[in-house]
C-alpha cells in the first residue's frame, strides 16, 4: 500500500492495522513536513468515505482532527488524509466522576459535531479518544465513518452487531467508553451479551404494559 502514496509523504511509519485498513503517520513535504495520519479504506467503502469526504470537510471542532484531503489508492480505495492529533489514547480506568465527566462532555462535542452533518463516527472507542499534551480530548480515526456493522468489540450498539448504526450507535459506544473509565472495564463481557439487550427491553416492556 506504501507504495500507491504520493513521493509529497515522507518519514511514513504504520501505525496499525484493523479489519478496515491500516493507517501511517507521515509528514508531508508540500506542506513544510506537516504531520499527517494516512488511513487506508478498502475498496469496499472507498465509494462512501468519497461521499462523506465533502460531509467532512464541513465540520470543525477542536474536538476532531482537521480533515485535510482524499486521494485516489491504488487498489480502488481510498487514502484518508487527516491532521496527525499528538497525545495518547485514554485506557480502562478507574478515574474520578469528575474526569470521567469532563472527558465524556468533550466526545460529545466531538459527535454532535459529526452528526450535525448527517453521518455518524462508526467506531467510538478508547483507543480513538486521545487526549493531548495540551488536555484537549480529540476522536480521532475517520476511517468508519458512516459505516454500518463495523466499530470496536466492547463498544457496540445492539444495532451494530445485526449489521445496523448510526447516530445513536455511537452515543451507546460513547456510554461504554464513560463505563470503562469509571469502572475499569467494558460493561459487556461478550457480543452475545449485547445482542440479547432488545430482547431483554422488550420483556421488560411487556411485563409493564401487561
Amino acid at each position: 500500500m506504501i507504495g500507491s502514496l504520493p513521493p509529497r509523504f515522507v518519514d511514513v511509519r504504520r501505525l496499525g492495522e484493523g479489519s478496515e485498513g491500516g493507517a501511517w503517520v507521515a509528514r508531508d513535504a508540500d506542506a513544510r513536513g506537516r504531520a499527517v495520519v494516512l488511513k487506508h479504506v478498502p475498496a469496499s467503502r472507498g465509494g462512501h468515505v468519497r461521499r462523506a469526504f465533502s460531509v467532512l470537510r464541513r465540520v470543525a471542532s477542536p474536538h476532531l482532527p482537521e480533515v485535510l484531503e482524499l486521494l485516489t489508492a491504488d487498489d480502488g480505495g481510498a487514502w484518508l488524509v487527516t491532521a496527525w492529533v499528538e497525545g495518547s489514547p485514554l485506557a480502562l480506568g478507574p478515574v474520578g466522576v469528575e474526569q470521567a465527566l469532563s472527558e465524556a462532555i468533550a466526545a460529545t462535542h466531538a459527535l454532535r459535531a459529526i452528526h450535525a452533518v448527517g453521518t455518524h463516527h462508526g467506531d467510538v472507542s478508547l483507543g480513538n479518544l486521545v487526549r493531548t499534551p495540551a488536555g484537549t480530548l480529540v476522536l480521532i480515526d475517520f476511517g468508519q465513518i458512516g459505516c454500518f456493522g463495523c466499530g470496536t468489540p466492547g463498544f457496540l450498539a445492539p444495532e451494530v452487531l445485526g449489521g445496523g448504526g448510526g447516530p445513536s450507535s455511537d452515543v451507546f459506544a460513547l456510554g461504554c467508553v464513560l463505563a470503562a473509565r469509571l469502572f475499569g472495564a467494558s460493561p459487556w463481557r461478550s457480543p452475545a451479551e449485547v445482542a440479547a439487550l432488545p430482547g431483554r427491553g422488550r420483556a421488560a416492556v411487556r411485563a409493564r404494559i401487561g
